[in-house]
This record gives structure tokens, sequence and C-alpha cells, in this order.
């Protein structure tokens, strides 16, 4: 026991730096963050060898794992023991994350994952069903339909499972199939789908022609891995269509990795200019640009009280460093960078290294990012998510077009 327990204390596989606000919902639980951004911070090693009070840890659970009444398994008590640590700090960002929760988790950040590419879901009447296979995935192509009930996974019932538990069966290598029987209009087929290699696609786009003004739309869903690269590309598109100004929606966009919202705010600001800053241990580091590429179109960003971490990196950025104006409500709040570490159980260490400040200075932890022009959301537009209904979007495209 004390060689894992030592391990799992001390060994690092891999860092990874992100602000985000929580975990988020595709369709199942996916975990969710950004590219990986290497850096390497002061670590103090903690002498387990000499260190007395060790031994007070190793003492119980001894004592529980010898004399408790009944049989205890030894990695829930390690486990507890970790995540009893990690809540002693009193920081919510500072979490464990089991084996599978960390797997949800590189799946959503890395941006892709083996599987069939279909949303799952719950119908009304409890069945789950195929919500939505993904456009040109392995689902649609094997003629799976939004609202088939699934019945089982190669032969295997799921009834009673969860959602997370059923994706989990039907995901698997690249290349190899899996049966999914399904039911449709009160008829049982068996689907055969040959996964392949998902990408989710995090940015979506439209352009909005109002009194002879080219307006673009991104929506960013998250500051994932490969955020950056679609980010980018549609960007480029919208600006080869010609158009005079961008609104930049991150509405519900809870975060991600700390390096593409770098990259992402630095195509829009001018080489020098402070993306935000960084402080730990009283000491404060600017971040600045380092790119040559900028944008002198007017820019709108979008935000509201689920807008967090990076999101709110790249509103206050855009706000006080280029010039966007920002429209929606009051931001969730989050100004600290967190650093994942794997341990060798397969489960990860999620805790906080520093805090972030706008360009300007401000940190906006407990506090939020305060919009130019705040605004109370159209009740209609929960219920219904369109054009019409959307305040927000209907102020951007107000004022770039007055």
């Amino acid at each position: 026991m004390k060689d894992k327990l030592k391990k799992t204390i001390k060994k690092i596989n891999e860092k990874n730096v992100l602000v985000v606000a929580g975990v988020f919902i595709i369709g199942t639980i996916f975990g969710a963050f950004v590219f990986p951004q290497k850096q390497i911070f002061y670590s103090t090693q903690a002498s387990y060898e000499t260190n007395p009070d060790f031994e007070e840890l190793y003492d119980t659970y001894n004592l529980l794992m010898n004399s408790y009444y009944t049989d205890l398994d030894s990695d829930t008590l390690i486990e507890g023991a970790i995540d009893g640590m990690l809540n002693a700090i009193d920081d919510p960002y500072t979490t464990y994350m089991d084996p599978i929760e960390t797997e949800e988790f590189a799946e959503v950040m890395n941006g892709d994952y083996e599987g069939i590419g279909a949303y799952i879901s719950i119908d009304n009447e409890g069945n789950p069903i195929i919500a939505q296979p993904f456009e040109d995935s392995p689902a649609e192509k094997a003629g799976l339909e939004p609202g088939d009930i699934i019945l089982a996974v190669n032969g295997e019932s799921v009834e009673g499972l969860t959602t997370e538990a059923i994706a989990g069966k039907i995901k698997g290598p690249e290349g190899t199939e899996v049966t999914i029987t399904i039911l449709r209009d009160e008829e049982s087929t068996d689907v055969v789908v040959t996964r392949g290699e998902i990408i989710l696609q995090y940015v979506t786009t439209e352009v909005y022609e109002v009194n002879g003004k080219k307006i673009g739309y991104i929506f960013l869903d998250t500051f994932a891995a490969t955020s950056y690269q679609q980010f980018q590309e549609h960007l480029e598109e919208l600006e080869a269509e010609g158009i005079d100004s961008l609104i930049i929606d991150v509405r519900n966009n809870v975060g991600g990795y700390l390096s593409v919202a770098t990259d992402i705010i630095g195509d829009f600001l001018e080489k020098g200019d402070i993306i935000y800053q960084l402080e730990k241990q009283g000491k404060t580091t600017l971040i600045k640009d380092t790119t040559e590429q900028q944008k002198e179109y007017e820019v709108i960003v979008l935000i509201n009280r689920y807008s967090a971490s990076a999101s709110e990196i790249l509103a206050g950025a855009l706000k006080e460093s280029y010039g966007a104006t920002i429209i929606g409500e009051v931001s969730y709040g989050k100004g600290t960078v967190q650093q994942t570490e794997q341990i060798e159980s397969g489960a990860m260490i999620k805790y906080t290294i520093e805090k972030w400040l706008t360009p300007d200075g401000n940190w906006i932890h407990g506090v939020g990012i305060t919009p130019d022009v705040e605004l109370v959301q159209n009740e209609e537009y929960y219920l219904d998510q369109t054009y019409e209904n959307d305040l927000y979007l209907q102020e951007a495209i107000k004022l770039l077009t007055e």
C-alpha cells in the first residue's frame, strides 16, 4: 500500500494547463478542455520517507484494512484519501477524477474519439435513443436515425444502463464493428456500424447581411485541442466572403485549454499587446501577443452567466486590448488556472496553479465580466433558440449596422 500511495502522490505523467469552470455534457458525459500546453512549474517533493505525518495516514489505512468489521477495498480507501486531501484545500477547481471520468474528459478536450458519432439521450418514456447522428458519421452512414430506441449492443441488452454505460459499449477502435439493435416504428432491427475517428465540431458560423453590411458570426463551444484550427478555418472562410465585422459567441462556453484561448486572441491583437496576466506567489507575468497577424474590423463578444474561464479571458482581452464590445449578462467569474496530472492508476488530479488577470490587471474571480451592453434574454429564446428570439444577437447586429 505504501508503494502505491507514494506513487500516487508523487507520479507526474503529463501536465496540461487549462482554464475551465467544470465538466459539460455532449450527448453523453465527456470531459472538457483544450490543446495541451506543456509548462514546467516548481514542484515540492514531499519527503514521505522522513515526514512522520504520513505515518498517521499509513496507520489509519492499516487499521481499517485489518480491523474493520467488513472487508474494505484498498483502492477505494486510497482514492478517498486523495479526494479528502484535495477537498481540504477548499478549492472547487482542485479535484480528483477517477479513470473513467479522466477518459471522458480527455475525449472532449482532445476533440476526437473513436466510435460511431452520435448523441445518445433518454426520451420522455425513459428509453435510450439515438438523439442525433453526426453529419457524415459512421452512425449516419449506417442508417441510424434520430429517435431510434437502443435495445442492445452486440447482443447484450442495455435495459437499465445509463447513457454513459451505453456509450462505453458502443465506443471502440476505429475500423471495428459494433451491432446496435434498435426499435423503429415498432420493429426491431440490427444495425452494423463500422467505428471511425470522430472529430468533434466546436465551431459553427453564419453570415448576416443587414443594411448592405456583411457580419460574420462564430459560435465557439469549447476551447478544446482542435478548436483553434477550426476557429482559424471558419474565420478565413468568413473573411473570404468579405465580412465587415465579427460577432464571437461564447455563451455557455465553460472554458478549456489556456493555450487555445491565447492563440485565438493572438490572431486579433497587435504584436506586443497584452493578452492577459498571470500571477503566482506575488509575481506577475505579462502574456503578450507574439504573432505578426492582427485584425482591424469591429468585434462584438456575446457572453452569459455560463461563460467562464477561457471564455472570460477571451472577452477580457478583446475588450481591453482590442476595443471589442461585450454584450449579454455578467459572466461566471473564474479567475484561476488549473493544471492536470495523470497518475499511475489512470485517474487525474486537477489543481490550481495561479490566477489570471485581464490586460488591465483586473481579477474577475467571483465577480465576472460586466458587459458593455447588459441584457435580459428573451424567455422564448430558451424554448426556441432562433435569431428572432435572440435579443443578444439582434442587439449585436444592430450596433454593427448603425
